[in-house]
């Protein structure tokens, strides 16, 4: 699916096999903007092996549950989401399943021109067609950009999650 962006030709597609390599430098692009945006300690880390994300992106690509969408400009993967289908958190709960979006992420160049518009509209879609009534996502609380970007998409606050240091 092509989509004419702000100023831009974009491709939306499904992940393929090649793309594998570029998403896992997307992801490591995406764990660093989060540790220099929020200098939160769950970002604080030694290394980020691409070849562990490589590994981890070819499992979700098999899993019917999962979903990896990219953002293609002149042959460059600009942005990506990925998500899956996940049991709801409330146990008993009417709504057994939920869609939850894992990961997503647009160069920071290749911002503000509706490209996580497009990817989140497509997922979304995509859940809604295997009858998932909820789509979830976690945003760390100093990503203030994401948090923008989701308000604007419609998500809005419906619980938070705490956590407190022990050592």
């Amino acid at each position: 699916m092509a989509h004419k962006g702000i100023d831009k030709m974009i491709e939306y597609r499904e992940i393929l096999k090649e793309d594998i390599p570029k998403i896992a430098k997307l992801y490591i692009s995406l764990a660093l903007y989060i540790k220099n945006e929020t200098h939160d300690p769950y970002f604080e880390f030694n290394n980020l092996s691409e070849q562990d994300l490589v590994v981890s992106l070819k499992k979700d690509m098999e899993d019917e549950r999962k979903r990896i969408l990219v953002a293609i400009e002149k042959d460059s993967i600009v942005g990506f989401i990925a998500g899956g289908i996940i049991d709801c958190f409330l146990p008993f709960s009417n709504v057994a399943k939920v869609g939850y979006i894992s990961a997503a992420y647009v160069s920071e160049e290749n911002r503000n021109h509706g490209i996580m518009k497009v990817l989140e509209k497509m997922i979304a879609n995509d859940f809604k067609e295997k009858n998932i009534s909820y789509l979830e996502l976690n945003v760390i609380s100093n990503n203030f950009v994401g948090k923008k970007t989701w308000e604007k998409l419609g998500y809005n606050t419906f619980r938070d999650q705490m956590r407190k240091r022990l050592f």
